[in-house]
Parts: structure tokens; C-alpha cells; sequence
């Protein structure tokens, strides 16, 4: 039949976790492992691909302000306000330099690492779990001082979503920065060599690029220092960065769809919780003692970030980290000369029915991202059944 040369579709999203996921496939395919296990592993995949693309960014940011604060910039410049800013709290974004850069050597994984029935976490997790955190709570306070100042609405953008706008636009902004308009930017400011928009239209000075960068920062710091608001929402009330674990403050809701006509008013808890699936209903471990920072969580820490490829969008406020939405199920199928083989996972159950053992019996399998196997023969399905139903005229 008739092909077209080219195909053309859209419109599109970020492409994070496409071009991810174009990655994955293409080294399983040229390592010759593109098993059902690989197609799993991708599926299951959490590596950040924001964190890939900004932290080696913020890692400059947090050098050009150690070079301004040991250096001479003149009264009064944006430079002379982020040397008084980097030497007010040297120890702590050094410490966060160092975790960023940690967080790169390791590939930019982003476990929960909170212990819960589905999941224990390995050694290393904690550590990549606050750099996650940390990484998580800065980038939104960065978009937020570049863009959000003007009142520019997001659903300017022709693509599907407000974040594509973002996304494309910080991007550009960040990387036309230099003199002779590298980007050409119709933004572009020729004495500061930078587009307009860096500058907060709030305040009376004229910021930089790398001012607002560091200012995210030390507002991000200010958050997590700050006490929770309520269990496992706010910051972690400790000054003490080892306490700020991504788990703690990202995960799954499961909420009933009443949720997206009463809303999230803690009035209306009591009528939307019978409906919901919960740490209330399935709790993450026995017995939590008192003062476990797990207790009173109402969502199922999980790993991920934005724009992953096992879908956790936390959003971009920088303020709440859950998300209600995510992969609906995971099927994985190969077909080959033995036959086929398949596996599936729902996020709750077969059942809408709240009495039934099936509403929430497979969401801590789809939590630890395990799966059932898809039974598709007389034999299979003969081997796997739990009951027996005789029909007869």
C-alpha cells in the first residue's frame, strides 16, 4: 500500500522519558538482551532524567559563586550579592555540591529508601535518596524565579501541557546565556549577556541567572529545614540532610475517583477513605513505633521523579511531592517459537467493590514493581485457578 516519507503526529510531551527509553532498548537490542526481564527492568526504570540534565548545570552554578566569593566583585552587582549568599551558608551548599556530585557518579537513581513491605532498601539508597530530595526541591524554585514572576500562564504553549512550555523555555533561557546571543533569544539583554526574564520583576535589583540559581537553593534549604505540616508533607524539621529522605515525601496516592469531585479537604476523609487504598489499609511495616517518620503516611513511598519512565510526576511546585496518577498496569509479553509468555500487574485489583479480597490485592505487588503471569492457555489458566464454575442449561 501507500506510505507516506514521513510520519508526522503530535502534539508531544516533555520527551524525557521517551528518549530514555529509546536508550534502554537500543543497548538491550546491540547487547542482545532484550528479554521479558530487560523489557521489565525498563518498565520499572528511575533514573533522573531531569537530574541528568540539571545537576551538572546547578553544579556550575554553585562554582561561579565560590569563585565570586573568593574573589572581588563590585558593590552592589548581582556577583556581590551572591558571594555575601554563598558565604552565609558555605558549609551547607558545599555539602550539597557534594552530594550532587555523588548523585551523578551514580547514575542518577532515586530510591524512596524507606523500608515498607514492598521494598528494602540496599546501602546506597539513602544516600541517592537525599541528593533526590535536595535536587527535587531546588529545580522548582529555580523555574519558579525565572518564569513565574512575569505571570506568564503555561497553557501559552501549543503543546498538551504547561510543563512543555517550561521545560523547552527554562532550557533555552539557561543555555543562550553568553555574549553575542548564543541562543539568539529575542530576550536576550546585551549588557548582562543573559535574557531579561533572569531578572525577578519583584524586587528592585536586577538579578542574574546564577543569583536565582543560588537563591533556589538557599530557599530550598529553608524548606527542608522547615517543620512538617503535616505527615509526610512540608520540610523534615532537622537541619540535618541525612534526615531528608525522598520517601518520606514522594509516593503514590490511590485515591477513590469521588477525590476529583470533594476534593482534597481533610472534611472529606472520612467519605473518601473507605474508597481509597492506604498505608490505613495496607500498612508499610508492623507496629511502627512512635516517632517512626513513616507513621501517619497517607501515600506509599515509591521512587522516581518527574518525567521518569516508571511514570511518579511529583509535579513542579517543589512544595508536595505525591502523585495520584502512574502506570495503570505493566504487561510485558514475548512471543518466540516456545510459545508465549506474559506478565501483568494492576495498581489495586480486579474489583471496584471495596468488600472484595480482589479491590486491593495486587497494589503491594505493583508497588514493588512485581508482577502475575498472564495466563493464556487451558493449562495455564487449569494450573493457576482458585475456584471452579460449572454452567449447565
Amino acid at each position: 500500500g501507500y506510505r507516506e516519507p514521513h510520519y508526522i503526529g503530535g502534539p508531544w510531551l516533555e520527551g524525557y522519558r521517551a528518549a530514555r527509553i529509546d536508550a534502554r532498548l537500543r543497548e538491550a537490542i546491540a547487547g542482545d538482551r532484550a528479554t521479558l526481564e530487560e523489557m521489565q527492568a525498563i518498565q520499572g526504570d528511575h533514573h533522573s532524567n531531569l537530574g541528568t540534565e540539571w545537576v551538572p548545570r546547578l553544579l556550575a552554578e554553585i562554582d561561579h559563586a565560590r569563585r565570586q566569593a573568593t574573589g572581588t566583585p563590585g558593590a552592589g552587582t548581582a556577583d556581590a550579592r551572591i558571594a555575601a549568599a554563598f558565604l552565609s551558608e558555605r558549609a551547607a551548599i558545599e555539602d550539597v555540591e557534594a552530594r550532587l556530585a555523588a548523585w551523578r557518579d551514580a547514575g542518577y537513581p532515586t530510591p524512596s529508601a524507606v523500608e515498607s513491605f514492598y521494598h528494602t532498601p540496599a546501602a546506597a539508597d539513602r544516600a541517592s535518596a537525599v541528593a533526590t530530595t535536595l535536587f527535587g526541591t531546588w529545580f522548582p524554585r529555580f523555574l519558579r524565579g525565572t518564569l513565574d514572576d512575569e505571570g506568564i500562564p503555561g497553557d501559552l504553549s501549543p503543546a498538551v501541557t504547561g510543563d512543555t512550555y517550561r521545560m523547552q523555555t527554562i532550557l533555552q533561557l539557561v543555555d543562550g546565556r553568553g555574549p553575542g546571543n548564543p541562543g539568539r533569544l529575542a530576550s536576550y539583554e546585551p549588557t548582562r549577556e543573559e535574557s531579561v526574564f533572569f531578572d525577578d520583576a519583584r524586587t528592585p535589583e536586577v538579578e542574574s541567572s546564577h543569583e536565582i540559581a543560588l537563591r533556589a537553593l538557599r530557599e530550598a534549604l529553608a524548606f527542608l529545614r522547615s517543620p512538617p505540616t503535616a505527615a509526610g508533607e512540608g520540610g523534615f524539621g532537622s537541619p540535618d540532610p541525612d534526615q531528608w529522605v525522598w520517601g518520606l515525601r514522594h509516593g503514590v496516592r490511590f485515591e477513590s475517583l469521588l477525590a476529583d469531585f470533594l476534593g482534597d479537604s481533610p472534611m472529606f476523609a472520612p467519605l473518601l477513605d473507605p474508597f481509597s487504598i492506604s498505608p490505613a489499609q495496607l500498612p508499610l511495616a508492623p507496629s511502627l513505633a512512635m516517632g517512626d517518620p513513616r507513621t501517619g503516611l497517607r501515600f506509599f513511598p515509591r521512587p522516581g521523579d518527574q518525567f521518569d519512565v516508571d511514570a511518579a510526576n511529583p509535579g513542579l511546585d517543589g512544595d508536595t511531592f505525591t502523585h495520584g496518577s502512574g502506570p495503570v498496569f505493566r504487561m510485558v509479553i514475548r512471543l518466540g517459537p516456545d510459545g508465549f509468555r506474559g506478565q501483568n500487574i494492576l495498581p489495586g485489583g480486579q474489583s471496584g467493590l471495596t468488600n472484595s479480597p480482589h479491590f486491593a490485592d495486587q497494589a503491594g505487588l505493583w508497588l514493588g514493581n512485581r508482577t502475575l503471569p498472564m495466563r493464556f492457555t487451558p493449562e495455564d489458566v487449569v494450573a493457576g485457578a482458585t475456584a471452579r464454575d460449572v454452567f449447565v442449561p
